[in-house]
């Protein structure tokens, strides 16, 4: 928990609008000046620059350096727009005069020429990575994740690029892999003088001229990825394409609002779990094919046996983003204490995400309420959900996967995001509520009104069709039979 959220500002989805929409325009103007600005070694790495600066924006530091004078909601445009440009180079960027629309070390920085890595590209060549697919990812989950898909393969190696935790999942694993990092060994010069922008910058590149060299001497039939969300995702589809491989992504998670993140998609394929989720998702990257396959990671619901718990499915802990905020942390583990206060007999247990651990202080807290447990990480989310009656999350993935395993989800929605995507609330396969007072009512009314209880198990039952073709063997096969046709 935090002691001081009240000096932060409110999350704000107004907000999270006008940075994407400034971010856009910024380099949409860049892109009118210099039509080619975007353009390294034949490879478009507009979105994927889009995707590291709308990030980067967003981030709280950003928005106590430009912003601190406004609240979130009263931002102007203008001022979020010259604020991005700014941010960029050292010249602002003026909407009315389009002679002055870019910043000179900006565009410097994508126009000078880059020596090429000749050191590396003669290892690369080496290297024992001719492989029918090959797997870009940067998370060690998403290897666990891959498993029973690959296992249909004989021809594949991962591709990472330091990603040491990746790294030790392929090892422990046994699967085939190569770090691309030790191979970038050009020293780019110093264009900004700002590190950040020096880093996040020179690290798209670095992929750039990587894989390039990967792609052209060993050239895939597939790159596989996993999620599609990041810029190092987008830039390795781009540099495939350059090259005519096929690129297949397969979701992991969900984007509940449409972002940066997950717009301009640029596979051939994204393979989703269910059509709800192709439909949503399609008008915001058209070029790109979805498919529903299922989720191979949850199983049928047929051997579940629900018992009386409610699990507390805890978020990436982006307390420094404007986001999910400290406010919001702290009113989600008010909601998990009145729980365990309020329901005795009902077991309580609190799932933390993957990658970040609940503190000590929040460990100690739960040692004075008996009926609330930690979930532990060999306990699979697929086995907590089918004990589970009920859920709670905020706007996470496992918003829908609590669907897939037939547990009425409680979305803990005090953002100021209208509501989550899809609306299970309006089809009754879910209750979404914005306040820690509502949330509190809601389950009350869930555990102690039976019929309340089964008419939305009985909406999920129907819904989930919706969200997921399939489930476990039946989703990897049909994950499978998606890759093969690019064999």
């Amino acid at each position: 928990m935090y002691e001081d959220s009240e000096k932060l500002p409110k999350a704000n989805y107004t907000y999270f609008s006008k940075l994407d929409e400034a971010v856009n325009q910024v380099l949409d103007f860049y892109e009118k000046v210099y039509p080619s600005i975007f353009i390294y070694k034949k490879v478009n790495i507009k979105y994927a620059i889009a995707r590291t600066i709308f990030y980067e924006c967003f981030r709280l530091e950003f928005h106590k350096f430009y912003f601190k004078q406004y609240k979130q909601t009263d931002i102007p445009q203008e001022t979020i727009f010259k604020s991005v440009a700014t941010f960029l180079g050292e010249n602002e960027i003026h909407k009315e005069d389009i002679d002055n629309t870019y910043s000179v070390n900006f565009r410097e920085f994508f126009l000078r020429p880059y020596k090429k890595i000749k050191d590396s590209i003669n290892v690369l060549k080496e290297e024992k990575i001719k492989k029918d697919i090959l797997v870009y990812t940067h998370e060690n989950r998403f290897v666990y994740f891959l498993n029973p898909i690959l296992k249909n393969f004989s021809s594949y190696s991962y591709l990472h690029y330091g990603y040491l935790d990746t790294e030790q999942a392929a090892q422990e694993t046994n699967q085939p892999h190569v770090n691309l990092e030790p191979f970038a060994k050009q020293a780019y010069p110093i264009i900004f003088e700002k590190k950040l922008l020096k880093k996040l910058f020179n690290n798209l590149i670095n992929q750039v001229d990587l894989l390039d060299v990967v792609f052209q001497y060993h050239k895939p039939k597939c790159l596989l990825l996993v999620e599609g969300f990041s810029a190092n995702d987008e830039i390795a589809s781009q540099v495939a394409k350059k090259y005519g491989i096929k690129t297949v992504c397969i979701q992991q998670g969900w984007d509940f609002i449409a972002s940066p993140s997950s717009k301009n998609l640029s596979f051939d394929k994204m393979l989703v779990w269910g059509n709800a989720l192709a439909q949503y998702q399609q008008p915001y990257s058209p070029k790109t094919q979805f498919k529903s396959v299922g989720n191979h990671i949850l199983q049928n619901n047929q051997n579940c046996l629900k018992e009386n718990k409610i699990v507390f499915l805890l978020q990436a802990r982006i307390v420094e983003s404007a986001f999910i905020n400290e406010e919001i942390w702290n009113k989600m583990w008010q909601f998990i204490f009145f729980t365990a206060s309020e329901f005795p007999d009902y077991a309580v247990v609190v799932r933390p995400h993957p990658v970040h651990p609940i503190s000590k202080e929040e460990v100690n807290a739960i040692k004075k309420y008996p009926n609330v447990m930690v979930s532990t990480p060999q306990e699979s989310l697929n086995e907590v959900l089918c004990k589970s009656k009920i859920s709670v999350a905020i706007n996470s993935a496992t918003i829908l996967e609590s669907i897939g395993r037939e547990t009425i989800p409680i979305i803990f929605n005090l953002t100021s995001v209208p509501h989550y995507n899809p609306d299970i609330h309006t089809e009754e396969a879910g209750i979404e509520v914005k306040s820690l007072e509502d949330a509190q009512i809601e389950l009350t009314k869930l555990i102690n009104n039976i019929v309340y209880q089964e008419r939305i198990f009985k909406n999920i039952k129907s819904y989930k069709t919706q969200i997921f073709k399939a489930f476990g063997e039946e989703s990897v096969a049909n994950i499978v039979r998606e890759i093969q046709e690019y064999l």
